[in-house]
């Protein structure tokens, strides 16, 4: 249902921005290609948006990229690409909903001394805990 949601919000921008007779619908990290499948169930409502979408892929995991493949086996104007930067320029709508799970950040918390990263440690049992950094760090 996710992915319908998103087809049907990128119908209601594709009007917003005035309909463009070519939109590149672009998504970063498509997994095995559900959610793109999904969205494209629900844009195929309206006819003139579907025809006018040009879909690009940034997959760089070629196993992925297979089942993508298969997945998406009955949709029209398929790319793939190895980076955003390889997408043509125009009209575009991105999803990125797995994407930004994989990029990594700094988590910090506070204590009596300042802001300190928090850490992944192993704890005397061998389990996972949360830590934090010795330091506060410097920047916060």
């Amino acid at each position: 249902m996710f992915g319908e949601l998103l087809g049907l919000w990128a119908a209601s921008v594709w009007k917003a921005i005035g309909s463009p007779s070519l939109l590149r619908l672009i998504e970063l990290g498509p997994g095995r290609g559900t959610m793109m499948a999904d969205a494209l169930r629900a844009m195929r409502v309206l006819p003139p948006l579907y025809q006018a979408l040009s879909i690009h892929l940034v997959e760089i995991n070629p196993v992925l990229r297979e089942k993508q493949k298969a997945i998406l086996s009955g949709s029209r104007d398929i790319t793939w690409h190895y980076t955003i930067d390889d997408v043509p320029d125009g009209p575009a709508i991105i999803f990125a909903n797995e994407y930004f799970d994989v990029l990594p950040i700094h988590q910090v918390i506070k204590r009596e001394t300042g802001w300190h990263e928090r850490t992944v440690e192993i704890d005397s049992t061998g389990e996972l805990v949360f830590g934090a950094a010795p330091e506060p760090t410097p920047a916060l």
